[in-house]
């Protein structure tokens, strides 16, 4: 019999029903600066407005107004979007095409929005392709990876891959690692059969013209399935690698060389197929795509040797709900919250199985030290026991969902005691199309698909540029919360 697995709630802090410490600290400053409006001014008209504040404070940080976020939530991406509005950054037009081309290189004006200010740039190295942060100082590269119909497998089979991909994520955290991300992509899109007719030509079978046809008509119904796997390295933990080096550049490409060969390694180990590492021309075409997805009757081939500046899209507009990118259209969400109740290993197939819609998913991880962990663990399981004996000489009553936030928190924290590595993680799921109807169809089914595979997800409404960008196999999409070093 398999082995079924639980997922820890997301820690949400709150203290009083779904009111964190800042959310009770911002009632009690609105409440005492009431107080003081009514002790300079009192009168009933005071009075009723110092109420009317507290109340629609209340409610905003005490009911859900949309997907389950309250208006406090909203907030910050309103005012995200508001600003990007007002600045003009939410309709974006790359100056490219009247630049023209003066080198190989990556021009940083020509990135979108947001992902100007992070200082992303594409370097086409000797071997590899290469993401280079120059904000946070880091290198990224990609191998491709060869899925596996994981539903067919035996129940063996499938705990062997899992007990391989666990043995390698615990290679990585240990102080003073070069690789601070690890990061898998998976994307579907619409495959017209061409392959498949190739190979039965190939085999000599013989193919009539109404049979190609019908490949036609369902080729939306063909998926293809392409998997990546990021690395993320720190040029800051690297400098004593690399030092004295005549060739700072071809150094650092060989130390991430070096890394990817060895997560290719512990790859094949862990049971998963390597189909290599992307050169500079592969990695352009892979972020390309993931602004521009491939048709039936357009795709961007990795023989089509594309420049890192035409990696790019031409164009940006964002809206509240969904960002468009030249002429295609995408929907961000966010995982929330993960199972709950006891699942199996394949309890993402629903989703990552599914045909006949465009869709990305991406999860980004980012290793934790045993001592960082440790620390954190215990900060945590202290900071809700604390607030669970407030709760309890206040009279307050401690929720279902509070109890199950502490039991996973004493949990995580015997586990890490023990020696067990800790990620801090988050996923991202993109839902592309070329027209809007389609869009919001599509959507609704990998809502549907997302409630099968028991996740909860929320639409990135004010930040779909940042998930798009986040979707792409760049390393982004976490803050910086590891303390091994300066990431």
């Amino acid at each position: 019999m398999s082995e079924s697995y639980r997922f820890s709630p997301r820690p949400r802090g709150t203290i009083v029903g779904p009111l964190a410490l800042r959310h009770i600290v911002g009632l009690g400053v609105v409440a005492i600066l009431a107080v003081g409006l009514i002790a300079l001014w009192p009168s009933y008209v005071t009075v009723a407005i110092a109420m009317v504040v507290v109340a629609i404070m209340v409610l905003a940080l005490w009911f859900p107004v949309l997907n389950g976020m309250t208006v406090a939530d909203l907030v910050p991406p309103m005012l995200s979007y508001l600003r990007d509005s007002m600045t003009g950054r939410r309709d974006w037009r790359s100056p490219a095409p009247f630049e023209g081309i003066r080198d190989r290189m990556q021009v940083l004006g020509r990135v979108p929005p947001p992902l100007d200010r992070a200082g992303i740039r594409l370097l086409g190295g000797r071997d590899l392709g290469i993401v280079e942060d120059t904000r946070r100082q880091t290198w990224t590269a990609l191998l491709r990876i060869s899925g596996q119909a994981f539903d067919l497998l035996t129940s063996e089979h499938q705990e062997a891959l899992a007990a391989g991909w666990m043995t390698l994520l615990a290679d990585y955290c240990r102080s003073g690692d070069y690789v601070t991300r690890l990061q898998w992509v998976t994307r579907s899109v619409p495959d017209g059969g061409e392959a498949h007719v190739a190979w039965l030509k190939s085999s000599g079978a013989k193919v009539d013209d109404e049979y190609e046809q019908l490949l036609e008509q369902h080729s939306t119904d063909t998926m293809r399935h392409e998997f990546y796997m990021a690395v993320t390295i720190s040029l800051r933990r690297t400098a004593d690698a690399v030092r004295g080096a005549w060739n700072l550049q071809m150094a650092r490409e060989r130390v991430l060389f070096d890394t990817l060969t060895d997560l290719a390694d512990k790859l094949s180990s862990a049971g998963v197929s390597v189909d290599g590492y992307l050169g500079a021309s592969d990695l352009t075409a892979v972020i390309r795509r993931g602004y521009v997805p491939d048709t039936t009757d357009r795709q961007t081939n990795e023989s089509l040797q594309l420049r890192p500046e035409q990696a790019w899209p031409t164009a940006v507009e964002v809206q509240w709900d969904y960002v468009r990118a030249d002429d295609a259209y995408h929907a961000v969400y966010w995982v929330d919250e993960y199972p709950r109740i006891d699942v199996g290993l394949g309890f993402l197939t629903p989703l990552l199985a599914a045909t006949g819609v465009r869709r990305t998913v991406s999860m980004i991880l980012q290793p934790m030290d045993l001592a960082t962990s440790q620390r954190q663990a215990e900060a945590s399981l202290v900071a809700q026991m604390s607030a669970r004996n407030e709760r309890e000489k206040r009279g307050f009553l401690t929720t279902a969902a509070q109890e199950a936030e502490l039991a996973a928190t004493a949990r995580r924290e015997q586990e890490i005691a023990v020696g067990y590595g800790e990620y801090h993680f988050a996923t991202f799921i993109v839902v592309s199309a070329f027209w809007q109807g389609h869009l919001a169809r599509d959507c609704a089914r990998v809502e549907a698909l997302a409630r099968r595979s028991k996740l909860q997800i929320v639409r990135m409404y004010g930040q779909q540029a940042a998930g798009l960008a986040f979707s792409l196999p760049i390393g982004l999409g976490l803050k910086d919360r590891s303390r091994i070093s300066a990431l």
